[in-house]
């Protein structure tokens, strides 16, 4: 019986900060392999390794959809993205892949991938828009989001790993930046941003007060600022959704 082929170990350690260079024929190697075609041995290696692929964000812009290098990637990586998410529901995933390293490995690319700033921040009319009456800026690079937050919610949602090992993983600093994606124009990702802050909130108790205290900071600062945020409904329902699940005595 032929064994499957493994991942070239090299002398390669995968890190969650820092890419060396020279490493890129060895995740082009593990991004056009698939799991079901090695060894569940190495599906670890691999994963992390196709982590790294996803780390940069795609160019969705109009006038690069001329470039084959540009569309190859944006298809690869959602490729890539989809295997990702799809290789956790198999039965090797519980030893191999659903581990604290793989998981804090996750979250640089999920981190990378979701946060950034959005341009109409910097559009001097942007206090003029009329969520009404004007049609919402859908993110182009929605393809890719979409499967990000979706990978987010697998790890979340899964059984094997601990509460206190995801919750662990969720920063101060994430969350801040977590809610800052509120104001983003695209109806859909506001959508999976409610989802996975209710999860965040209901799963994980000792990051509700801090989630308590941001979601009203920045209700606050969106009142009393009087800044247009696109977010506003979304975060009402999440505030309303919090008081409801309070005592008595502190609803009051």
């Amino acid at each position: 019986m032929v064994g499957r082929p493994r991942v070239n170990n090299a002398n390669y350690q995968v890190h969650d900060q820092h890419i060396d260079p020279s490493v890129n024929q060895e995740v082009l190697q593990a991004v056009n392999q698939k799991f079901n075609d090695c060894d569940p041995s190495a599906w670890q290696r691999m994963y992390k390794l196709k982590l790294i692929y996803c780390h940069k964000a795609a160019n969705f812009q109009a006038d690069s959809k001329k470039d084959p290098d540009l569309i190859e990637y944006r298809d690869k990586k959602r490729e890539t993205l989809i295997e990702l998410i799809d290789v956790l529901d198999d039965g090797n995933a519980h030893d191999e892949l659903l581990k604290e390293e793989v998981l804090r490995l996750s979250m640089v690319m999920i981190e990378r991938n979701i946060f950034r700033t959005f341009s109409n921040k910097n559009n001097k009319n942007h206090q003029q828009v009329d969520p009404d009456e004007d049609e919402p800026h859908l993110e182009e690079a929605w393809p890719h989001l979409q499967l990000v937050y979706e990978l987010f919610l697998k790890f979340m949602m899964s059984p094997t790993i601990p509460n206190k090992v995801m919750s662990a993983n969720i920063s101060k600093s994430f969350l801040v930046q977590f809610l800052e994606l509120f104001d983003s124009e695209d109806p859909r990702e506001r959508d999976y941003l409610k989802t996975i802050l209710h999860r965040i909130y209901g799963k994980y108790m000792d990051l509700r007060p801090y989630i308590r205290s941001q979601v009203m900071n920045l209700l606050l600062l969106v009142t009393y600022e009087k800044e247009e945020h696109n977010g506003l409904t979304e975060l009402l329902e999440i505030l309303s959704s919090i008081i409801s699940g309070l005592s008595v005595p502190l609803k009051q």
